[in-house]
């Protein structure tokens, strides 16, 4: 009883790190969108980007918060720090770099990101989790909509770029429609799990 009594903790410490985290993995997509049509010669970005900066700062400072308080348990301090380094590196510099750079960064950063909530669900143990229905229901807040939600923040970010650029080459509508098909195929796996959860629910 002791020992499950420790798990459920434990799982309710990753449910509370993910929650605080999560703010900062939202805002990360749409600062490498504005910055990548502002580095297309897009100066309305500028002020956008500006705007935006109150709410980076408070969800750093959460996630920095989460970390203090459940870091070391979760064994998140260490990718955490490695995490808050680069995005506060790129913060400073994205708008000198060129539109390559600064997307391509932005991505890994979001990429290691996503690792890092995988990483909540595995050392919180929220992935041995018995209710069938709550496994299929972390499957999809911890893996599925984290991934489709980075696949329409590149969407979103890859055409304020060619709305800046006032053009479209083929090697951007290619790999527009590549997130097109991938944005449908986890959106069909976030239906089927939420599915599967409800059914099992009954």
């Amino acid at each position: 009883v002791y020992q499950h009594t420790l798990e459920k903790k434990l799982e309710m410490d990753g449910l509370q790190y993910a929650i605080q985290t999560s703010s900062l993995l939202e805002l990360i997509p749409q600062h490498r969108g504005m910055t990548n049509g502002l580095l297309q010669g897009d100066e309305r970005f500028r002020a956008r980007i500006a705007a935006m900066q109150p709410a980076l700062e408070k969800a750093l400072a959460d996630a920095d918060a989460a970390d203090r308080l459940w870091g070391a348990k979760l064994r998140l301090h260490e990718p955490w720090q490695q995490i808050r380094s680069r995005w506060l590196k790129l913060h400073g510099e994205a708008v000198q770099l060129t539109v390559e750079a600064s997307w391509q960064q932005h991505t890994a950063l979001i990429a290691d990101y996503l690792e890092l909530i995988y990483r909540i669900t595995v050392n919180s143990t929220l992935y041995t989790e018995e209710n069938p229905a709550t496994r299929h229901l972390i499957e999809v807040n911890f893996h599925y909509l984290p991934k489709l939600i980075e696949a329409l923040g590149q969407l979103r970010g890859s055409g304020s770029g060619m709305i800046a650029d006032g053009k479209i080459t083929m090697e951007e509508y290619h790999e527009f429609t590549g997130l097109i098909s991938a944005v449908s195929t986890l959106s069909n796996e976030v239906r089927r799990n939420m599915e599967f959860a409800f059914e099992r629910s009954q």
